[in-house]
């Protein structure tokens, strides 16, 4: 799944055809600095490989063997499901990303922080978990599929934070670093809550009923002290 991060690579700093001819001119012109850069990214994982080969005896131990016939979700892809629902579904669980996506959108008209290309990788991403059979990704806190995009989703959360720390009016902006403050509380608190509430929060006995993310709710602020 994280192979649709390179599309950062053509992407980066276009905005219409012409820059994209002009990045894909750039990268035949400095082809063998790519193939450099490819075999010193390689140079990072060549431990992994001798790891693998001690335990297994093999240079590549690929442990989802046959899943890549369980993306049954190509033509359904349960993307509402990944977003929102009560197993693992990010924006429940983690609604800071929600600050993440309104910084792409503040910024859309603008040719900074990779707002178009950033969204093209987050959609694409969610497009890919939503088709997968298992789209909540396995018992996890949150959905855990998306922690490899923080980094990019990074870069358009700076921007709206720049934005909200320019902004004139006091009261709206200490209002939205409160806000901000509770979401992180939020999403903390909802990963400790995760380790000392009983389960499951994973399989059938974790399916979307708002009774049960009540209960979790319910226990927000409960013994903090």
């Amino acid at each position: 799944t994280n192979v649709i991060a390179l599309v950062l690579v053509p992407l980066y700093l276009t905005h219409h055809s012409d820059s994209l001819k002009a990045r894909f001119v750039f990268l035949k012109t400095h082809f063998p600095l790519l193939i450099a850069a490819i075999l010193a990214a390689f140079i990072v994982i060549v431990p992994q490989l001798f790891y693998w080969h001690e335990m297994t005896g093999q240079w590549i131990s690929y442990s989802y063997g046959g899943e890549q016939e369980d993306f049954r979700y190509w033509n359904r892809p349960k993307i509402a499901d990944v977003l929102l629902d009560v197993q693992n579904g990010l924006f429940l669980y983690s609604p800071l990303v929600l600050l993440m996506l309104a910084g792409i959108f503040t910024n859309w008209r603008t040719k900074v922080l990779q707002s178009k290309t950033i969204l093209i990788i987050f959609m694409a991403s969610t497009y890919v978990f939503a088709s997968w059979w298992a789209w909540w990704f396995g018992g996890a806190f949150g959905h855990r599929s998306y922690v490899e995009l923080y980094a990019l989703l990074a870069l358009p959360t700076a921007g709206i934070v720049h934005q909200i720390l320019s902004l004139k009016h006091r009261w709206l902006r200490y209002t939205l670093y409160l806000m901000i403050a509770f979401l992180v509380f939020y999403s903390v608190r909802m990963s400790f809550l995760y380790n000392i509430l009983p389960g499951p929060w994973d399989g059938a006995d974790w399916r979307w009923n708002f009774e049960k993310i009540e209960w979790v709710w319910s226990h927000l602020f409960k013994n903090l002290f």
